[in-house]
């Protein structure tokens, strides 16, 4: 069975593979609060699961999605 993208140029494997990279590169609680939130999980859910106030998850959820675009900035360019 084929596991490319729509476009052909990358297996699901990779692109899931390089998304746990961009994690790897954000601090701990922000690492935990994307990867539960790349799982489909709501940030309440996560508050719950983590044991930290929703603000704590809002907050990680915004200053992960702020260096994965600075990362992303500079590797698309």
């Amino acid at each position: 069975m084929d596991c490319r993208s729509p476009a052909g140029t990358r297996s699901v494997a990779a692109e899931t593979q390089e998304v746990l990279d961009l994690f790897r590169s954000l601090p701990r609680q922000q690492q935990a609060v994307m990867a539960w939130t790349y799982d489909g999980f709501s940030p309440a859910e996560i508050s719950q699961i983590l044991g930290i106030p929703r603000a704590t998850v809002d907050s990680h959820r915004r200053h992960a999605r702020i260096r994965l675009k600075e990362i992303l900035g500079k590797t698309v360019e």
